[in-house]
């Protein structure tokens, strides 16, 4: 398991990891959530940690962000379950191809959904065609119930 990835007490937390082959180089986690999904965490360092007014404390992590192929990229998600703004609760995970040769759907990338250490959802990132921004929702999470939905 991935366990070691995930900061703080993974074992009652939410994760997801992102793993891909090796072409494109690098694909990118990004998160949005908050009040018209107005929070982003991402790669680089300074936006990698938020917490979204609003939500009563609901926060995303980028623990890892691998820029050479293959991942795992790891993303943590605190007090979920807990938001307090209807309007403000959902959490959505993209995919970006940032890097190399090949399109997103050609580098066969998985997201792995985590509820504690047992697998909540897995999703095969197969887009019909390539994004033109390049970002791919593969999840959204309910960060007030927390269920897990396809895109």
């Amino acid at each position: 398991m991935l366990t070691w990835l995930f900061r703080g007490i993974w074992s009652q937390g939410r994760g997801a990891t992102l793993t891909w082959q090796d072409h494109p180089e690098d694909l990118d986690s990004h998160t949005f959530f908050g009040e018209k999904f107005s929070s982003h965490v991402y790669y680089p360092e300074d936006k990698r940690d938020k917490i979204a007014p609003g939500t009563g404390g609901i926060e995303v992590v980028l623990d890892r962000d691998d820029i050479n192929g293959f991942g795992p990229e790891t993303t943590s998600f605190y007090n979920i379950g807990h938001c307090e703004g209807a309007e403000s609760c959902l959490i959505r995970f993209r995919v970006k191809k940032y890097f190399g040769q090949g399109t997103l759907g050609s580098s066969h990338p998985i997201v792995t959904v985590y509820k504690g250490d047992k697998v909540q959802a897995k999703f095969n990132v197969n887009p019909a065609r390539d994004p033109e921004e390049k970002l791919y929702t593969v999840f959204t999470l309910d960060g007030a119930n927390p269920k897990v939905y396809e895109g």
